[in-house]
């Protein structure tokens, strides 16, 4: 049973993970979409 706890817990994880990261770059992601010119100025 331990297994599947780890195995649930870390999918759950992985997919915050990975909703984060888009929430984070969601500027960048929208720039390139559009065709902006200076995608990488966002970071700066």
């Amino acid at each position: 049973m331990e297994f599947f706890e780890f195995f649930f817990s870390s999918i759950i994880g992985l997919t915050l993970f990975v909703f984060s990261l888009a929430i984070y770059f969601l500027p960048t992601i929208v720039a390139v979409i559009r065709k902006k010119r200076n995608t990488l100025a966002i970071f700066l």
